[in-house]
């Protein structure tokens, strides 16, 4: 590495030694200029540069003697061609200037951003302007070489600006970040580099006076006085005469007016910085923390003052309002807890008048029921520049100059402790339980399965530090557990007698029970309609559901009932239970909002169902997602109220997302559910063949295929009866499906069949792209006639794509990738698994990333590239075996199986056989046991067992098989393990082997 040190002298390094044997000083000069432009340069200019008192064949002649010895010595950093010659900016090296530069610039770049660089950008900036040993070329110069020296002159003055601009970002920085050492440390090197810079001086005062050295302070502006005075004749800025006052008649002690903590603050890094940090911003004035009552305001407002105690000259002041009943006793209470004394007529203007000239930060708590006294908070921002306020408050004060900080629970795990991987006291919610059970009960035991319980309670309260403090006070009586399922039952247990506790927190339901006191009639009707919602809900829904206007909602949200975050309200789950109770309590209002709440989800999902067949299938399907919650709730409540409207125009879009979504056993669950409140009668006979059909689907894709075909064959008979031939073909689709999933080719291929020639009289392009892509399934599996299957995938891709159905088109093309693959085109076949496997990754559709995942598993494994298709294959068990699908499930075992064996791992390979045997036979697959089976035989054989493996083969090849596929692989196996035998020892094997039922074998290979 080359090493060019300009800042303060010229060293030059290669390989960390001093450079040799340049030809003069000049061709050191020329390096540096080189180095320091970074672009190409004419000899002539160069030449000219370097002797402009000479004759320019004279000084060409130079020139080529300087850049022979750079050649020479630096060649790998130089570029030297017949007609210009510049420095290798893309090569190993340092230059202390550029890097000066750069980081400068990159400080002023984040400058824009935000107004604090990052902890990185700050240690590289002090890093770069470390570099600045003194100025550019310090004690080097060239004489004779006027251009040079002028250039020279320019740098120097730049790359001082640059150094200076440097320091003071960083002493700023460190000024606003409290660590004032290392700001005095840079700002008095600032003032080393520009004595006369006024604004350093003020910077070095402030550094000072921050970190207590007062006397300093105010020293340091006598120095800036006798130097303006001595240098320019001028006094010092107004600006700088009035920070000079600020410091003289600053308290000498920080007052520190807050209330003792009675116990430690735990968690709320991440708030804590983000306040302190809009805190020290200028522009930020007033910053209110707001949120719901108990959510721990007052406890981090109190911290954030303690953080901040040495940014403000005069100190904090916390100055407690709760007790406060009426706008006007707000002065009073500040200028007591100021020590000022208000005595004439006009206390307000005294009390501006007092903080005019004060820098200190104003915390006033409890904000909320003195709304009509922010006028005076409003007047204190406009008439003490210096002053900053803090506020705690339920709602917002709805001022102009007004920021807001929403205020939420402690973290908590999402999930049960030990599935997150984070240890449990990480959470700051669980640290103040276990705080609080510590302090109510000093020998507190934690056990294992404590910290589950603590996670449900944390999660059930979402991380309310009041909530927590209360349920963990009851450690003294209950176990962890208790307290958990307590607060799911609810949270009135949720109580303290403590004194020193305010009465509005000495229960959960008195801290809702002050909030709910501050809503409107028309808020508080609201509130009840909006607590039905499940999940965080839109403002059409909110809407629809609740009539909410958008000015109630935005008043809602001020007043910490709703959180709006990405789009959506959300309700405090405690909250809305506490709402909930108030709405049950109202019985026809309650039964008119859920009558709303249907009839709005039904209309949503039948809005939805069209999206399913195009380009914004992705998009309602995040949307469906989102809205799960409450969709399920109003199926729920449509079956208890019997609305079977609203459930038929719901069943198909919900139904299509619980499959898209792998949630079969639910999916199952639900239409059993409905279809068991229906009533069979004419009137709904439709709709429970519907049902019927739809739980059929769930129960075929959870492998109960016998349960399937029962409820198909009444469904197919009332479609085919009432002639509804749309639901007949999705229906008949199924029933293929199933069908198909029995190894029952011929049937399937007649399902299909009609099912297509009804989609397609019916001009229905998406069910016609399903019917082709079954129907080839069904024909490749059961005849083995690819050729004749190829064209009708192709048909449905085109048509697929037409539409702009991703899930379509990733089913065609997955379902060529499996025809080249039989046909060995292996490198095709992964093509294609791979684009099917990006268009499903798209769509989150569990199930066809995990086939993706299957087939990408077999195909790299027949390409040689067994690691990775292990990787594969397990990722699709793992998708597989979070849906519940079990067929999955066994496929990727079976597989997994094949993998292990063909790598050598035989043992491996035994295992992964015979949980994929099990489940095959569980859910009654014939062709997944038989092709189970045909693996473990050529398992068998590879480790020496021959004569066994045929057994196991002759018994697997007697057995009754409609697919031609797998019949033409037993039979390619059957006769490659007869071929390696005498004669004499086949007929023997084959004979033991047929004698053998499906059952014994199964059974002995399962029992190992």
């Amino acid at each position: 590495m080359l090493e060019i040190q300009l800042l303060g002298g010229m060293t030059i390094l290669k390989g960390g030694q001093p450079v040799q044997g340049l030809a003069s000083r000049k061709a050191a000069a020329l390096l540096v200029y080189l180095a320091c432009t970074g672009r190409p340069h004419p000899r002539e200019m160069l030449a000219d540069l370097l002797w402009d008192d000479r004759s320019q064949a004279q000084a060409m002649s130079n020139l080529r003697v300087l850049l022979s010895s750079l050649r020479k010595q630096l060649g790998d950093y130089v570029t030297i061609t017949r007609y210009e010659a510049a420095f290798d900016t893309g090569s190993d090296y340092r230059l202390d200037t550029v890097e000066l530069a750069a980081e400068v610039e990159a400080a002023r770049q984040a400058l824009q951003e935000s107004r604090l660089l990052s902890p990185e950008g700050a240690a590289r900036l002090a890093k770069a302007v470390a570099l600045y040993r003194g100025d550019f070329l310090a004690g080097f110069h060239i004489a004779d070489s006027l251009g040079f020296e002028e250039w020279r002159l320019l740098e120097q003055e730049r790359l001082r600006r640059l150094a200076i601009e440097g320091l003071h970002i960083l002493a700023d920085h460190y000024l606003q970040t409290g660590d004032y050492q290392a700001g005095i440390e840079q700002a008095t090197r600032l003032l080393e580099l520009d004595f006369l810079y006024e604004s350093a001086h003020r910077l070095l005062m402030l550094l000072l006076a921050r970190s207590r050295r007062r006397s300093a302070a105010l020293q340091q502006y006598e120095t800036c006085v006798s130097v303006l005075q001595a240098e320019l004749g001028v006094d010092p800025s107004p600006e700088t005469t009035a920070l000079y006052d600020r410091i003289r008649v600053a308290p000498v002690t920080l007052p520190l007016n807050l209330p003792p903590d009675s116990t430690p603050f735990v968690g709320r890094g991440v708030e804590l910085a983000g306040i302190v940090n809009r805190l020290t911003d200028p522009a930020c004035r007033l910053l209110t923390l707001v949120g719901p009552g108990g959510i721990g305001k007052s406890r981090l407002a109190i911290q954030v003052a303690r953080n901040c105690r040495h940014a403000f000259l005069d100190g904090v002041h916390f100055v407690p309002l709760a007790s406060l009943t009426s706008p006007e006793a707000i002065v009073p209470a500040i200028a007591q807890i100021l020590h000022a004394d208000l005595s004439g007529s006009d206390p307000a203007a005294e009390l501006l008048d007092y903080l005019r000239e004060k820098e200190l930060l104003l915390v006033l708590d409890n904000f909320e029921h003195l709304l009509d006294g922010a006028a005076l908070v409003a007047r204190i921002v406009q008439h003490a520049l210096h002053v900053r306020i803090l506020v705690t408050s339920r709602e917002r004060l709805n001022l102009r100059a007004e920021w807001l900080f929403d205020v939420t629970g402690l973290d908590f795990p999402a999930r049960s402790v030990a599935e997150t991987g984070v240890a449990p006291e990480a959470w700051g919610a669980v640290q103040l339980f276990i705080q609080t059970a510590r302090r109510v009960q000093p020998d507190f035991a934690l056990r294992p399965a404590d910290y589950s319980a603590i996670g449900r309670v944390c999660r059930r309260v979402q991380g309310m530090p009041l909530a927590i403090e209360l349920a963990a006070a009851w450690v003294q009586t209950l176990e962890c557990s208790e307290i958990a399922a307590q607060l799911e039952r609810g949270f009135d247990f949720l109580t303290t007698s403590m004194r020193d506790i305010p009465a509005r927190h000495r229960s959960l339901r008195a801290a809702f029970d002050h909030s709910w006191r501050l809503l409107s009639a028309d808020e508080q009707g609201v509130m009840r309609a909006l607590s039905v919602f499940r999940a965080p809900f839109r403002r059409p829904a909110a809407r629809a559901v609740a009539g909410a206007s958008p000015v109630i909602l935005r008043s809602l949200v001020d007043k910490s009932f709703l959180v709006l975050r990405d789009g959506r309200f959300e309700i405090h789950p405690l909250l809305r239970q506490y709402i909930a109770e108030n709405l049950a309590a109202r019985p026809p209002e309650q039964a008119a909002v859920q009558d709303r709440y249907v009839r709005h989800y039904a209309r949503f999902l039948r809005q939805s169902r069209k999206a399913f067949e195009g380009e914004r299938l992705t998009a309602i399907l995040s949307e469906m997602g989102a809205e799960f919650e409450d969709v399920r709730t109003a199926w729920r409540w449509a079956i208890a109220r019997q609305e079977f409207a609203a459930l038929d125009g719901m069943l198909e879009c919900l139904s299509f997302f619980l499959w898209q979504r792998n949630r079969f056993l639910e999916g199952k669950t639900l239409m059993a559910q409905a279809a068991a409140a229906v009533p069979a009668t004419d009137a709904h006979r439709l709709l429970l063949a519907r049902l019927h059909a739809r739980q059929a689907e769930f129960e075929l894709w959870l492998g109960c295929y016998d349960t399937a075909r029962t409820l198909l064959e009444p469904a197919v008979a009332t479609l085919r009866a009432l002639g509804t031939d749309k639901e007949l073909a999705r229906v008949l689709d199924i029933a293929g499906h199933t069908a198909y999933r029995m190894g029952q080719f011929s049937q399937a291929v007649a399902c299909f069949e009609e099912s297509l020639a009804l989609y397609r009289r019916l001009g229905d392009g998406w069910g016609a792209a399903i019917a082709l892509n079954a129907l080839a399934n069904a024909i490749c599996d059961g005849e083995a006639d690819y050729d004749r299957a190829w064209p009708l995938y192709e048909e449905s891709l085109a048509l697929s794509r037409q539409l702009g159905d991703r899930n379509g088109e990733a089913r065609a093309l997955i379902n060529q990738g499996a025809i080249a693959q039989v046909k060995q085109n292996y490198r095709q076949a992964k093509r294609l698994y791979e684009e099917s496997l990006r268009l499903y990754r798209e769509i989150d559709y569990r199930y066809g990333i995990a086939a993706a995942l299957n087939y990408l598993g077999q195909v790299t494994s027949l390409l040689g590239e067994h690691d990775r298709a292990e990787a594969f294959l397990r990722e699709s068990l793992d998708l597989s075996r979070r849906a519940g699908h079990r067929q999955a499930i066994a496929s990727a075992l079976k597989q997994l199986g094949h993998i292990n064996r063909d790598a050598g791992r035989y043992r491996e390979a035994w295992r992964r056989y015979r949980q994929a045997l099990r489940l095959a036979l569980e859910i009654g697959v014939m062709q997944l046991v038989l092709d189970t089976l045909l693996g473990l035989a050529m398992l068998v054989e590879k480790e020496g067992e021959t004569e066994e493996a045929l057994c196991l083969l002759a018994c697997v090849r007697k057995q009754p098989l409609e697919g031609q596929e797998l019949q033409q692989k037993i039979e390619r196996c059957y006769e490659q393990v007869v071929a390696s035998l005498p004669p004499e020892r086949v007929a023997a094997c084959r004979e033991r082997g047929e004698a053998r039922t499906l059952a014994e074998v199964a059974a002995e290979i399962l029992a190992g």
